[in-house]
């Protein structure tokens, strides 16, 4: 089979889409099912071995040189956000990504929207945010999503989607044949995310300069889709006997419309009850799931929420809000919190932070319940629908 891909997604600091594209290229690397992957980096099209490549570089510029890197972040976030900008950007890509010979290929997107090309075409859409929240995007990342959604439909041969919730909003919000729809659970990847012991640990936690099980930890982008706000306002809001000597440590690169967000995370941190660690790479996320007392994403709305699955598979306890796709999966792994409510959010907080036992049993399922989501199990899956 020869699989045309967008990667254009994998790039640091890497998002969920990136992460869900860099894992599918992994499997399918050593998939024999695949005599050729071509791989559309925003600029021309590769092989998949000179993506992996780029992954790599790309990688290693990002930490080696990261103010830069946080600098150029802000400028893309600062472009996007100029009218037209979406419109002109998918028009110059569009015409590059022309530029392949199709002869026998089939053309999945892992990001949303298609691109115009004459092949059975599968997509994945994550999550419809942008219709149920549009308030959480820049507004003309919401024109240009509800003006190529439908197209995308239209075109798609096959439409994956990560959870049941999104299956059902996407119902719900747009006209769509329920037999080319298709709910793909995503994976973690158990030798990157599985629990660290002592005293690698301890040597890990130490360059963060932090203590095991002493922290509730949140890792995502800081912007308002996330409920990071919710999660400091519950932080704010409890008691001192509550709270005990933990701290909340945020680890995320900066998104949009934060300004409200980086003020409470300056005032709890010059109070010496937060730490923020910015972007963590991956490699060092293991050990602040696994040192973590618990691990709070209280992001209003998810297509999955792959922070959970990674905190769960280093057996660390969850909280997520009700009614989001986080509870397709987490079991008995987790609790869960009126969806908006700091109150409730503190409440089930406070109930983690003072009940060791919970925490205990509540580790070793979601270390469980990882092990039956795998990359394997996800790109096995998303390649049946190729053929």
């Amino acid at each position: 089979m020869k699989l045309l891909i967008n990667t254009q997604s994998i790039r640091y600091p890497m998002t969920g889409i990136g992460n869900y594209t860099a894992n599918l290229l992994a499997e399918y690397s050593k998939d024999p099912l695949f005599e050729s992957i071509q791989c559309y980096d925003g600029n021309c099209w590769v092989n998949v071995s000179d993506q992996i490549l780029l992954e790599s570089k790309s990688h290693k510029a990002y930490f080696n040189d990261k103010p830069l890197a946080d600098a150029g972040q802000k400028v893309r976030s600062l472009i996007r956000s100029i009218p037209g900008a979406y419109p002109i950007k998918s028009w110059i890509n569009n015409h590059r990504f022309r530029n392949v010979n199709t002869k026998g290929a089939v053309y999945h997107e892992p990001n949303i929207i298609l691109k115009p090309l004459s092949v059975p075409s599968v997509v994945t859409i994550h999550d419809l945010s942008f219709f149920k929240y549009p308030g959480f995007h820049p507004k003309e990342r919401i024109r240009w999503m509800m003006g190529n959604i439908h197209k995308t439909l239209h075109q798609a041969d096959q439409v994956i989607v990560d959870s049941d919730v999104v299956r059902q909003d996407l119902l719900e919000f747009c006209p769509i044949d329920e037999g080319k729809l298709k709910t793909i659970h995503l994976g973690v990847d158990s030798q990157l995310f599985r629990h660290v012991e002592q005293p690698r640990l301890v040597q890990d936690l130490a360059r963060y300069r932090l203590s095991n099980q002493k922290y509730v930890l949140f890792v995502g982008t800081i912007e308002p889709r996330k409920g990071l706000s919710l999660l400091l306002d519950a932080w704010i809001s409890m008691s001192a006997q509550d709270k005990g000597d933990y701290i909340v440590v945020v680890a995320g690169s900066q998104g949009w419309h934060n300004a409200d967000i980086m003020q409470k995370i300056q005032l709890l941190s010059s109070q010496n009850s937060l730490k923020y660690l910015s972007y963590v790479p991956a490699k060092d996320l293991a050990s602040l799931y696994s040192g973590a007392v618990c691990f709070v994403y209280p992001s209003f709305y998810e297509g999955f929420g792959l922070p959970v699955l990674e905190a769960m598979s280093c057996g660390s306890p969850v909280l997520v809000a009700k009614g989001t796709a986080m509870e397709e999966f987490i079991g008995e792994a987790g609790l869960v919190f009126d969806n908006g409510s700091h109150e409730s959010l503190g409440y089930q907080l406070t109930h983690l932070l003072t009940n060791s036992m919970l925490r205990h049993k509540m580790s070793l399922s979601g270390m469980r319940l990882a092990r039956n989501l795998s990359w394997k199990r996800c790109a096995d899956i998303t390649a049946s629908t190729y053929k």
